[in-house]
C-alpha cells in the first residue's frame, strides 16, 4: 500500500502454475526474512562480544614467531620489502632466510621462540615491514 495515496499496488503476480508450497513460501517470505535477520543480528552481537571480551593471546599459549616468520619469508610483499629496503636478492628460499636470520641475528629461526631480544627484533622488524606496507 502507497502510504501517501493508500493506493495498494501489487509487488507480485502468482502465476497459476505456481504450486502450493511455493505460494505459502512467497506468502510468508516477509516473515521470514525479519526472523533471518535477527539471527544475523544475534550472531554478530555474539561474535562482537567475543572479540571484546577474548584478550589478544588467548589460551593458545606462546606466539610461535619461527612460524610467523617462515610464514612472512615466503610472501611476495614481504621478499620485495627485503629488495627495496635490504637490497636482498631473493632468486632462492635460502638466500631469504639467511638474510632474515642475518638482520634479527639470530642462528635459527626457533631462537625467536626462546630468546627475548630476539622475539623483540623480530617484533620490530616485522613493525617495520608493516609500515613500509602502510599498515
Amino acid at each position: 500500500m502507497d502510504k501517501i495515496t493508500g493506493e495498494i499496488e501489487p509487488i507480485i503476480d502468482i502465476h497459476p502454475t505456481c504450486s502450493y508450497q511455493d505460494e505459502r513460501f512467497i506468502e510468508r517470505a516477509p516473515v521470514l526474512l525479519e526472523a533471518l535477520m535477527l539471527l544475523l543480528d544475534e550472531a554478530f552481537r555474539r561474535i562482537r562480544s567475543s572479540q571484546s571480551a577474548a584478550p589478544a593471546q588467548s589460551s593458545r599459549g606462546p606466539k610461535d614467531y619461527a612460524a610467523e616468520c617462515a610464514m612472512l619469508c615466503g610472501r611476495g610483499d614481504f621478499r620485495r620489502y627485503l629488495v627495496e629496503c635490504h637490497g636482498l636478492d631473493v632468486a632462492d628460499d635460502e638466500r631469504v632466510k639467511t638474510r632474515v636470520r642475518s638482520i634479527l641475528k639470530i642462528r635459527s629461526r626457533g631462537e625467536l621462540n626462546t630468546d627475548p631480544d630476539a622475539a623483540a627484533r623480530w617484533k620490530d622488524f616485522r613493525q617495520r615491514f608493516n609500515a613500509w606496507k602502510g599498515l
